[in-house]
């Protein structure tokens, strides 16, 4: 027998069917009245039964208590709190009949049916939502469940983000030399090889000249003028010059002459290669169309640019030491690489192993 607000926890209790009439109008269970509120927990409870017994099983409670009770049972297929009601015992699992977690009215255990009314659920009670996989909590007016796990983030203050940004920069290196005396704005090269200022209203310019040998690759870019129109498709754009500076008469036109020193155009008229065949040949020299300022000459270099970090690199703090021995530096052929050191501290690098 319970009186009101009494608390009873029962452990590992049993009950042994003797006869098919061993239960009839029994209960394992009594309060005081109707409006005792009690809290119940029967834990480790079960029944065993006789081979082929199916009589009368006992009622949980023989007077229903106050609906304000709290009841745990973890019994055989039944587990957590339920509430009583005139109808018997219902489960806080706010679910229907067919989606409960664990199922009061499947159970061999009279009195314990019953739906759950929406006024019983109270704020910060816990159900498993077996459609979503997860639990999920009342608030007090719908339910909730968290998207993720909140997540406390790592310290990386001994972190120094870094600074700057990256840069598209060339990687080639431009031969075109405006601060060369023999760079000379306004001008072209005539058929001999010489000098002529004869430019009309085209914007012309004319290199310095530019060391090169047999096989070597010249690469030009105009982006600002073309080879398709003005004086690029008139004129030289290309004089070869032996070591003394004297034409070796390979003189390049855009027109193509069936020669070997023949440009090969870029598709958009702006810019041509030419790859020196004569053994004799030291120098040369390229008349460019339009503004200098951006145009671009190599030799055996193709003109490709490279993203550049410009500014600070990430680094660590004062605060932490690191052993250089695995760090590592990856060389153009992939091979890892550290640095020694030995006791004069003289550094040297060696072969890095993992």
């Amino acid at each position: 027998m319970m009186a009101n607000r009494a608390t009873v926890t029962v452990c590992g209790l049993q009950l042994y069917e003797r006869s098919a009439d061993t239960y009839t109008n029994t209960a394992l269970v009594d309060v005081t009245g109707p409006t005792a509120q009690i809290a119940l927990s029967l834990i480790g409870f079960s029944i065993i039964r006789s081979a082929g017994r199916t009589g009368q099983l006992p009622d949980l409670l023989a007077t229903i208590p106050s609906a304000d009770s709290k009841i745990f049972l973890a019994t055989d297929g039944l587990n957590g709190y339920f509430y009583p009601t005139p109808s018997g015992l219902v489960p806080y699992d706010g679910y229907a009949s067919g989606n409960r977690q664990y199922l009061a009215d499947t159970v061999a255990l009279p009195g314990q049916g019953g739906t759950l009314d929406a006024d019983k659920y109270y704020p910060g009670m816990s159900v498993w939502d077996s459609s979503l996989g997860k639990p999920k909590w009342w608030t007090g007016s719908g339910w909730w469940q968290p998207v993720a796990a909140p997540i406390t983030p790592a310290d990386t203050s001994f972190v120094q983000a870094a600074e700057g940004e990256y840069q598209q920069q060339p990687n080639f290196t431009n031969a075109l030399n405006t601060a060369d005396p023999d760079f000379k704005p306004n001008t072209r090269l005539n058929g001999s090889g010489g000098e002529s200022t004869d430019v009309r209203t085209y914007t012309m310019w004319t290199s310095n000249y530019i060391g090169c040998k047999t096989g070597d690759v010249i690469r030009v870019r105009c982006p600002d003028g073309t080879f398709e129109s003005g004086g690029g498709s008139i004129w030289p754009i290309a004089v070869q010059y032996n070591g003394m500076k004297t034409s070796t008469g390979a003189v390049t036109y855009k027109a193509t002459s069936g020669t070997s020193y023949d440009a090969v155009f870029d598709s958009d008229g702006k810019g041509f290669s030419i790859t020196i065949n004569d053994l004799s040949v030291a120098f040369i020299r390229i008349v460019g169309n339009g503004d200098a300022a951006g145009a671009i000459i190599t030799k055996n270099q193709e003109i490709a640019y490279k993203q550049v970090w410009v500014g600070t690199p990430m680094q660590f703090g004062d605060e932490v030491k690191q052993n250089m021995a695995n760090v590592f530096v990856q060389a153009p052929n992939d091979t890892l690489y550290t640095i020694a050191v030995d006791n004069s501290g003289n550094l040297s690098a060696k072969a890095f192993t993992q």
